[in-house]
């Protein structure tokens, strides 16, 4: 395997988690195998690793799928692996594909029907921390196992103190779909004023929040001067590694920045959206590895909720260590030594 060209969807304006898992893989390859993404998108604000140049970006409002520029990519590349990270996008060129190369999918649904010859579903699906060889000859990496996380997370924990003050980051995802980022900060932001919880342990505590949320958000101008009034900081395209360092408390969506925040060892309050949100979420939290919150509730609400959780440092403590201890953020390197083995059994 000497060449590898990775292919995703990065939806929703800064909705870029399919990308993000894509330039996780891409920089553990080894350095003897060149690797190029193609990423088709309708924003321009795409993450990339340090090792590879900008990813090519199709910029599109999704009606039109680009499937001749696609085909046309992969020709012009002849690579030896195709990684396609969109979901169940783009069938045809999947299956074509796959007739003259290797073909890995990441977080794809419909296993049974795609002449592939890896999938990893991470998220979707079934949680059975195993690998096996479906009916077609396909292989299946399933689980949290193989999520495939920013590998500086691992390096970058550090040790926190929940009893003395809390660093607290409010990051949805995508384009905040629920709409829960502003009534999350101010409810966290009466917590701070002492209008709610000012007779409880959380009294007198110091709250540092930093909000990340894309200009694009319906609700920015109001989130920004909320965020003033709280003394809050608010941001985009920071590094995920030395934010989540910093976080004492991650409040996510339901996506890949609850599994980076779990291996980073910070409590974990996702809101989930979609359906494989509320699933993995729900797997989540029947593990005892999360918190979730309900989208939509008001301020009130979410001040009452959170009063209760930041207060009880010794369940954040085992939270904290729970995460590290289920997720090792190992996932590419699994990934990477499958496709290898592959591509020696088809040499």
């Amino acid at each position: 395997m000497e060449k590898v060209l990775g292919i995703a969807f990065a939806g929703g304006r800064f909705h870029t988690g399919h990308t993000v898992r894509m330039v996780n893989l891409s920089a553990q390859l080894p350095q003897s195998i060149s690797f190029e993404l193609l990423v088709v998108a309708d924003t321009d604000r795409i993450p990339h690793s340090v090792r590879f140049a900008k990813p090519l970006t199709l910029i599109t409002d999704f009606d039109l799928p680009h499937t001749e520029v696609i085909f046309e990519r992969i020709a012009e590349i002849d690579p030896d692996v195709v990684v396609f990270d969109c979901l169940d996008a783009i069938p045809e060129i999947k299956e074509d594909t796959a007739k003259n190369r290797l073909v890995v999918l990441l977080d794809d649904q419909d296993y049974d029907t795609r002449n592939a010859h890896l999938c990893v579903n991470a998220v979707i699906g079934e949680w059975q921390n195993t690998c096996e060889t479906l009916q077609n000859g396909t292989i299946l990496a399933q689980g949290p196992e193989y999520m495939i996380v920013n590998q500086g997370i691992v390096t970058s924990r550090h040790t926190r103190d929940f009893a003395n003050g809390l660093n607290i980051l409010i990051s949805l995802g995508g384009t905040d779909p629920t709409r829960s980022t502003l009534d999350i900060l101010t409810g966290l932001s009466m917590i701070k004023e002492g209008t709610t919880c000012s007779d409880g342990p959380l009294s007198g505590k110091k709250f540092s929040i930093n909000v990340l949320v894309d200009s694009n958000h319906p609700d920015f101008e109001m989130i920004s001067d909320a965020a003033r009034k709280a003394d809050a900081a608010v941001g985009y395209g920071v590094d995920i590694v030395s934010i989540l360092s910093w976080a004492d408390i991650a409040i996510t969506g339901g996506g890949i920045l609850a599994f980076e925040a779990l291996c980073t060892g910070a409590p974990c309050f996702p809101v989930p959206h979609s359906n494989h949100e509320q699933r993995t979420v729900r797997l989540l939290e029947e593990r005892n590895l999360a918190c979730p919150m309900k989208p939509n509730l008001p301020p009130s609400a979410y001040a009452d909720i959170l009063c209760e959780r930041l207060a009880d440092s010794r369940e954040l403590e085992r939270l904290a260590a729970a995460g590290p201890a289920f997720l090792d953020g190992q996932g590419a390197r699994r990934i990477i030594e499958l496709m290898l083995g592959l591509s020696h059994q088809n040499a």
